[in-house]
């Protein structure tokens, strides 16, 4: 079996692209004609009309270029076409800076009367928030030169420059004790090799690299910090966090509350990691020993594409006959790209493309990661499907914050599957200690990224001096929090937090922690409960038509209850209780 995209799906001819990228321009300058109009009915439905066509047109060639860059990142079509279309949506975005301003100026009486009208259906929601961004909107020309600053912003780029390309490793050893050069293709490898020199001689070398530059990475971090506040309190928000939680639509405080939810369960975590040391058979056991393949590589099978694919429908039968055969539709319509290519991109995703299909690519290579990863992106998949069939496009977009659930659930549903389908202990042992050091990954290491994050911006919004000293020894003192006092520390772990490309989005890892707790709470019900189905459907298919955690609430999920939690733990528990009472 050979699954890959078929992007004349999108646009069968060049002729067919460049005829949408016309139309774009043309719509473009239909939005710039609305300058001194959007204080009427007429014209600011109108106004919503056309951008929601101009939306739909954009997305497709942005996804058309982005896919065609995903298979070959050389293909200078596609580079120079992206580049050619960032520049014109930057000048649009600059002729039309006065849409916010007018829509601003529009009283709150005529945006709450709008909303009810059946005309305005698909918009009401956008009509509230332009309520609620009110208080935060500037005046046009001081919205043009946050424009700019944000475009002259690089903190990110610059971390990514280090750490993709000028950062090396340099040499360690693989498992048949040969000399390798150590690269963030095999860094996983080997990180999580059984053999004890073999990992710590790589995870050792991984931190000196980082220890290197430390201070570099510690300044740039600082400026972000510096850069997202002054952001922040420019657009009239307390601060960063302030910002980021109202962008999202989420309460204040989530994450720390999460963070309160999370830590009343270390003991657990530290019980697991007694669990590891007594089955490795350590006096001592390090931060390098917490989350290594516990076998040899033999143990692990390999799975053809045929096979994982039938795994992950056997898994997921629990979701309905409607559900898979929507996988099989995903299979037979060519939504997903899993063939090896030279320039292709690593890693994996799913991004939906409204009014064609979702576009799902990885690369896999038989292994049981794979197979969980290509069940993670269906999960993706299918709520981007159910989502874009049940709401209008205007809706159709879930937010971030409730966008890995249904990708986790099957990984729940699947981990479960590998789990009591395990031929012997080994197998059983290799299944579940894969799953909760996945949980350990996602729920514990996220949250105590969460709190090193509150830490950094908290100082800045306060005026309090940061250096990479304080940041480096705050999260020292979070590692050996999660740790435990029994966890030995390896030296240099200090300089790890500079290795997370993801404190660049601010107070983005959070919803790695909810997203997992979510999705274990939703997976037990879809085990236990045979009439909770139709409510995860009815989560899958409601977009971004309510605030996010009321769309978790409607799979019976409330992420600011610690019975959610408690449900997350107790499955972690369990798994852990079988580790305790099986014999290799």
């Amino acid at each position: 079996m050979k699954l890959s995209w078929d992007l004349s799906q999108i646009y069968a001819t060049q002729q067919d692209y460049l005829s949408d990228k016309q139309k774009l321009k043309e719509l473009g300058n239909k939005l710039v004609l609305f300058k001194g109009k959007l204080n009427n009915k007429k014209d600011l439905l109108n106004y919503f009309v056309v951008n929601e066509e101009f939306s739909k047109i954009e997305e497709k060639l942005v996804s058309y270029l982005f896919f065609t860059k995903s298979l070959d990142g050389s293909n200078i079509f596609a580079i120079e076409e992206l580049s050619e279309l960032e520049i014109y949506l930057q000048e649009l975005n600059n002729k039309t800076v006065f849409i916010s301003q007018e829509l601003k100026k529009i009283p709150n009486k005529s945006l709450q009367e709008f909303a009810k009208l059946p005309e305005f259906k698909d918009y009401d929601l956008d009509l509230l928030d332009i309520i609620k961004d009110k208080k935060h909107t500037l005046p046009e020309s001081q919205e043009k030169l946050m424009i700019g600053a944000s475009f002259a912003n690089n903190n990110s780029e610059l971390f990514d420059c280090l750490n993709n390309v000028e950062i090396k490793y340099g040499k360690t050893i693989d498992e048949q004790g040969k000399i390798v050069t150590l690269n963030k293709s095999n860094s996983r490898v080997l990180t999580s090799s059984h053999i004890k020199k073999v990992r710590l001689y790589a995870y050792v070398r991984i931190l000196r690299a980082y220890k290197a530059v430390n201070q570099t990475i510690a300044s740039n971090y600082i400026s972000h910090l510096k850069y997202s506040n002054f952001v922040a309190k420019t657009y009239k928000y307390k601060n960063t966090l302030d910002l980021c939680l109202n962008d999202a639509d989420l309460p204040n405080n989530l994450p720390q509350s999460v963070v309160k939810n999370v830590t009343n369960y270390l003991p657990l975590l530290h019980s697991y990691y007694a669990w590891r040391k007594q089955f490795m058979g350590l006096k001592h056991i390090d931060s390098n020993d917490l989350s290594c393949n516990l076998f040899d590589r033999t143990v692990n099978k390999e799975y053809t594409l045929q096979e994982g694919v039938s795994i992950i429908k056997e898994a997921l039968q629990v979701l309905g006959p409607d559900y898979i055969n929507l996988l099989d539709k995903a299979i037979e319509n060519k939504w997903i790209d899993s063939e090896f290519a030279p320039n292709k991109e690593s890693g994996a995703y799913s991004s939906s493309l409204y009014g064609v299909h979702p576009f799902i690519l990885l690369t896999y290579d038989k292994t049981q990661d794979s197979v969980s990863t290509l069940a993670h992106e269906l999960g993706h998949a299918m709520h981007s499907y159910y989502s874009e069939k049940a709401q209008p496009y205007a809706k159709h977009n879930y937010e971030i914050f409730v966008a890995e659930v249904a990708s986790t659930v099957n990984e729940v549903l699947l981990a479960n599957y590998f789990i009591n389908n395990a031929k012997n202990n080994k197998e059983k042992i290799a299944f579940i200690t894969d799953f909760l050091n996945t949980f350990v990954a996602t729920v514990f290491t996220q949250t105590q990224y969460t709190e090193f994050e509150l830490f950094a911006h908290n100082a800045v919004d306060k005026g309090e001096p940061l250096s990479y000293k304080k940041l480096n020894d705050c999260y020292l003192q979070l590692q050996k929090k999660y740790c435990g006092k029994n966890v030995l520390i390896v030296s240099d772990s200090q300089y790890h937090w500079s290795r997370v490309p993801h404190f660049y989005r601010s107070f983005y890892v959070f919803k790695y922690a909810t997203g997992f707790i979510s999705a274990c709470a939703i997976a037990q019900k879809l085990l236990t409960d045979k009439n909770y189905l139709p409510k995860y459907k009815e989560f899958l298919s409601a977009g971004g038509s309510k605030k996010p955690c009321d769309i978790l609430k409607l799979a019976d999920v409330d992420i600011l209850d610690s019975k959610t939690y408690k449900q997350a733990f107790k499955l972690f528990d369990n798994y852990l209780n079988i580790l305790k009472n099986t014999k290799e």
